[in-house]
């Protein structure tokens, strides 16, 4: 507040004092979670400085998010979805969740996969999420994935020899009496998808509620706020 009376951010030609309260809220909410629960973090040691670059990051990038984000399909519910890979171990795993259009859970999904390349598990979490959604009897569900490629694949309708037979069985899938649309999401838009499918790493379980452990990532990505989620770890 003093920041404001002293440097008269309000007639900044970047943006509002309601702007700038809004992003220095979420920095100090972000930095407080960090230090409670991330041991090695470090709090900024100018956070004025800070918060005012980033106030002006997210002046700068509002509109490049927007053309990211989807409308969700009337009626219908948003299926996230990501699969991981262990650099060490090599082992994959997969993940998502199924949300209303208020961003609210509804149920979740990590699953072990063992060993593949992160198509693969990129097309599994597709899969597997897909059933999901069916046997828990939603018939308009939009589809989300920061794999582009794979995306494409399936939108484009072709099949070659190389395909999966994972691949294949979600072309039966979407094949059935329902309505699917599917969408490429940016890696940062998707952040609870691959929270679940990090947990996929060592664990394979369907969840009715969001874990306690992930509560924060919830809130983060029900936001759709692509800068403010750059600006969180600057």
């Amino acid at each position: 507040m003093m920041f404001n009376l002293e440097e008269e951010v309000g007639g900044d030609s970047l943006g509002s004092w309601c702007q700038i309260w809004g992003v220095a809220i979420w920095l100090l909410w972000t930095w407080r979670n960090n230090e409670i629960f991330q041991e090695d973090f470090l709090k900024p040691t100018c956070p004025v400085e800070m918060i005012r670059k980033s106030w002006k990051l997210y002046c700068n990038s509002t509109d490049d998010v927007a053309e990211n984000v989807v409308n969700p399909m009337p009626n219908s519910n948003t299926l996230s979805v990501d699969g991981a890979v262990s650099q060490g171990s090599k082992k994959a795993g997969c993940g998502g969740i199924i949300r209303n259009n208020k961003g609210e859970w509804i149920s979740g999904f990590s699953h072990f996969l063992g060993r593949c390349d992160v198509e693969e598990a990129e097309e599994w979490a597709i899969l597997l999420g897909l059933r999901l959604a069916w046997d828990e009897g939603f018939r308009r569900i939009m589809v989300e994935s920061d794999s582009k490629m794979v995306i494409d694949k399936l939108l484009s309708g072709s099949t070659d020899i190389t395909s999966s037979l994972v691949f294949l069985q979600i072309r039966e899938m979407l094949c059935r009496a329902w309505e699917v649309k599917l969408h490429f999401a940016p890696r940062s838009l998707n952040a609870l998808a691959d929270a679940m499918a990090k947990r996929g790493l060592t664990i394979s379980n369907v969840l009715n509620v969001c874990p306690d452990s992930l509560r924060h990532v919830l809130a983060k990505d029900c936001m759709r706020l692509d800068p403010l989620t750059i600006i969180s770890n600057i």
